[in-house]
């Protein structure tokens, strides 16, 4: 289906002379976009199944903005992408209607997720290398949006908010998803 709305998007481009050269370039920019839109779009509908539309909206702010930022695992289809989103969030919902997190669990994930930070972020695609400078400033850009990230968390903490639990879940994907593109970096880059 992404294929096909993609190649339709394309062609009308052709039609109206929009696409003159880089087609290679275009298409892959519309497999993305409709990707992306189709990820949100199911993403929502599920949030909105499972009375968890808040939290499905926090979570779509959340893993956009974290994966722009630390980086982290990609998958080698739209499909797949679209699914272990989806399947995540799930998960997610999952996570924190049977489980409450403590003041000590928060403290260990924080700690780990800074720890992987620090020592991993940002993570690189293989098919799309940053400069060292970039690299740099990337991680700075990490260790800001962590600390405002952990800033919430301990904000939500002394309220007493229900959507701690939701950001704490959220931080243990995060950490999963770095890890793993660390992992599958390293791996394809040999």
């Amino acid at each position: 289906m992404i294929y096909t709305l993609s190649d339709k998007l394309i062609l009308y481009l052709e039609e109206n002379n929009v696409l003159k050269e880089e087609r290679e370039i275009y298409l892959y920019g519309a497999k993305l976009a409709v990707s992306s839109v189709m990820g949100t779009v199911l993403l929502l509908v599920f949030g909105l199944l499972m009375d968890h539309f808040i939290e499905a909206v926090m979570y779509e702010l959340i893993m956009s903005s974290s994966r722009s930022i630390l980086g982290g695992y990609h998958c080698k289809s739209y499909t797949k992408c679209i699914c272990t989103y989806v399947g995540l969030f799930v998960i997610n919902i999952m996570m924190i209607e049977v489980h409450s997190f403590n003041i000590v669990e928060v403290f260990i994930i924080s700690i780990i997720t800074l720890l992987i930070t620090l020592i991993m972020c940002p993570i690189q695609n293989i098919n799309k290398l940053i400069s060292s400078k970039k690299k740099k400033n990337f991680k700075i850009y990490s260790l800001i949006y962590i600390c405002i990230y952990l800033f919430a968390v301990v904000y939500l903490f002394f309220i007493g908010s229900s959507y701690l639990n939701v950001l704490i879940s959220m931080l243990v994907i995060i950490n999963m998803l770095t890890i793993g593109g660390k992992i599958d970096y390293e791996k394809n880059k040999k």
